[in-house]
């Protein structure tokens, strides 16, 4: 008590959770320690100790490998779909690739050979290569088709080439096609070009006759070797097609070119599923390319 002369001092003391025990604070004042002799109860006051012994094994091992099997199957279903075809669904279009595609397209009017259609969207363009096919010693009606390149000369394998992936494309994104407003436009482009595919292959009008495989239209090379007497063509008279005025011979390959007939066989194959629509144009399609992969898998024996 504050009153009295006899009070003992007073200590101030803490604990130690480690050994249990109160002790005093750390003064100098403060010489004593106070033992209560108390413990504190660990939180794990027993000790286990578990023995796991197999006693069936057969039981352990197919528990394993159903557990194993189960495994691989988790596995199996969450990456199957990434590899197996994905759907080719319309997930909106971008504008810019829209306005790709549309001018890829248009390239392919501003290549067209023949009788210019009046509505093409290539203004500048008009009716050229209207006589292709009658030169001095061919008539044939090989009108149409697409020039190559910068050049004014018409090649029948790149041509077959392209309405080939042209067509598979049209086969594998119809839908996209239709979405953006194309699918009329790049349809258009290859019945230009399969069309001209149906009139370079003439058939025999006789057993003696061979068949007729038209390659090329126009002139290959320069007229520099003979400048006496130069031959105007598609590399020393670049022009407009419509300017054209000079020559324009038919280089023809017999049925034994197997390369440039399947080539033609795969397009006019293909454009008939894109325009399977219109039954009577793909069963022509369907009978020319057939009709020209039987008479070259017959006459070139060596590479069918």
């Amino acid at each position: 008590m504050a009153g009295s002369s006899n009070s003992a001092p007073v200590s101030s003391i803490h604990t130690s959770s480690e050994t249990g025990r109160l002790l005093p604070s750390a003064t100098k004042c403060n010489s004593k320690e106070i033992d209560l002799d108390v413990s504190l109860p660990s939180p794990y006051s027993k000790s286990y100790v578990f023995e796991l012994v197999i006693t069936d094994k057969t039981h352990y091992r197919r528990f394993l490998y159903i557990s194993l099997t189960l495994a691989f199957v988790v596995l199996a279903l969450g990456l199957v779909p990434h590899f197996l075809p994905q759907n080719n669904r319309h997930h909106g279009h971008s504008k810019n690739l829209t306005l790709a595609l549309n001018q890829a397209i248009t390239f392919f009017d501003a290549q067209k050979s023949g009788s210019y259609p009046s509505n093409s969207p290539i203004s500048f363009r008009g009716s050229s290569g209207l006589q292709d096919g009658n030169s001095s010693n061919i008539h044939a009606d090989l009108v149409g088709g697409f020039y190559d390149s910068g050049n004014n000369i018409k090649f029948t394998f790149p041509a077959a080439y392209t309405i080939t992936l042209l067509s598979w494309s049209v086969v594998e994104y119809h839908r996209k096609y239709a979405d953006i407003g194309e699918l009329e436009h790049i349809k258009d482009v290859i019945k230009w070009g399969s069309d001209y595919l149906l009139k370079v292959f003439v058939p025999p009008t006789a057993k003696s006759d061979p068949s007729l495989l038209y390659s090329q239209a126009s002139l290959v090379g320069s007229a520099g070797n003979d400048t006496k007497n130069p031959v105007p063509n598609d590399i020393n008279c670049w022009q407009r097609p419509e300017d054209m005025r000079y020559k324009r011979p038919v280089s023809v390959c017999n049925e034994t070119a197997s390369d440039l007939a399947g080539e033609i066989v795969a397009a006019l194959s293909a454009a008939s599923i894109v325009f399977k629509q219109e039954n009577e144009y793909s069963q022509r399609l369907i009978k020319k390319a057939e009709q020209i992969y039987e008479i070259t898998a017959k006459e070139d024996r060596i590479h069918y």
